[in-house]
């Protein structure tokens, strides 16, 4: 039986289950070096593990001794009283002042005051609310104004917020991620940027990852363009390659599940490296397949292919990973029986079939489209078999006992 999910709700509505990311927490806002975190699936909301335990209610800060400070979510807008963080999620708040502070700042606020400091000679003393003294924000007290990182070795790479330069696409170098405009670090001499999450932790240089393939791949910190081997996408920057076999992969591409049930086919399917099918098209999209290039595949259909992007997309796929758990025969048909000649058939819930007798012919009137999924002509050949089903309606689908061919 699958997990409920934890509970969070100080903090979000639904469960949410136990997730490892990388990116900006939507309950603080903030980008943190450890992945550990809650997601929920239907929301698309990520909260950092730090910031979903051991949650109260009601706090008293120290920022705010006079007042207790009671959790709020999903309320709207605030600007941090302590940081100057924008948030729109979870914060704390006095109802007397309305006085805010984001979750990092309620748990971790920042020191009365600071006595040394690389860039500045004189001690630091916290103000609350913005000034027009000397002053620096709290975040960037956190991270180093200058950071010389692995894989930018020829200059030391600055933290800039605001929006990227004109010049920059605006992507970080390594994961082509939008960046944050808020903080990324950049190198103006080389048009090299990497946003908060690869600066804080970088992927690995080299990995052996044999669920995406058979040998060691190592990272290429580099602008080119490629076509990925697990999905058959262009792609512009920093792949995984394989130099004995010329494999390169998508960073994201990585994580491809292995076998799993998709909502647009009876039985599982499996990814496998080269589909091999040749003129092809993908049993969700419809569009034409790289039979050269790896994707999903039936082996019980010969022929039935689904492109990795497609097989893996929310609507399509349940998130299960199905490699090593056995498959459950299931015998159930794919119609309902509405009497002797009719049948109602779920790839053309449109109309109902009815049985043809009689020699088959060849039958290709284009004027029908299947409407439930993917607008393409209905062409057939009829097998001359008592077994076969017509359209009732006389619109140009066709059904043999195998199913509707196409």
């Amino acid at each position: 039986m699958e997990s409920e999910g934890v509970s969070l709700p100080l903090i979000h509505e639904h469960p949410m289950k136990p997730w490892n990311d990388l990116r900006k927490g939507d309950c603080c806002g903030r980008f943190v070096s450890v992945s550990d975190g809650y997601y929920c699936k239907n929301c698309d909301i990520f909260v950092h593990k730090k910031c979903g335990d051991n949650l109260s209610e009601f706090i008293v800060h120290t920022s705010h001794p006079n007042h207790t400070l009671r959790i709020r979510f999903k309320i709207g807008f605030c600007i941090c009283r302590l940081c100057g963080r924008e948030t729109w999620n979870t914060f704390y708040r006095c109802q007397v002042c309305d006085f805010k502070v984001d979750l990092d700042c309620a748990k971790h606020p920042p020191p009365p005051v600071i006595e040394t400091f690389e860039t500045h000679s004189h001690e630091l003393t916290f103000l609350k609310g913005l000034t027009e003294f000397y002053s620096f924000h709290v975040d960037c007290l956190n991270y180093s104004p200058e950071v010389s990182h692995s894989y930018h070795s020829l200059h030391p790479l600055k933290l800039l917020t605001g929006p990227p330069p004109d010049y920059s696409d605006g992507k970080c170098r390594l994961c082509e991620n939008e960046v944050d405009e808020e903080l990324f670090y950049h190198c103006s001499s080389c048009n090299f940027t990497l946003d908060m999450r690869c600066v804080l932790n970088p992927p690995p240089r080299s990995l052996v990852d044999l669920k995406a393939h058979g040998h060691q791949l190592t990272l290429l910190p580099r602008l080119f363009s490629f076509s990925c081997n697990a999905c058959g996408l262009k792609g512009d920057r920093s792949p995984y390659m394989c130099v004995q076999c010329d494999f390169m992969i998508h960073q994201d591409c990585l994580g491809l599940p292995r076998v799993i049930n998709i909502n647009r086919h009876d039985h599982r399917v499996s990814r496998t490296s080269v589909l091999g099918v040749v003129n092809s098209v993908c049993g969700v999209c419809r569009k034409k397949v790289d039979w050269t290039c790896g994707g999903f595949s039936c082996q019980r259909c010969p022929g039935y292919v689904v492109h990795s992007k497609c097989a893996t997309r929310d609507d399509v796929w349940n998130g299960k990973e199905l490699e090593g758990i056995p498959e459950e025969e299931e015998d159930v048909e794919p119609y309902v029986v509405v009497d002797g000649n009719t049948i109602h058939h779920f790839s053309h819930k449109e109309h109902y079939l009815r049985r043809i007798h009689g020699n088959g012919v060849l039958y290709e009137d284009n004027k029908c489209r299947c409407k439930s999924r993917c607008m393409y002509p209905i062409k057939l050949k009829l097998l001359g078999t008592s077994g076969t089903y017509a359209c009732s309606y006389f619109c140009s689908s066709y059904l043999t006992s195998r199913g509707l061919e196409r």
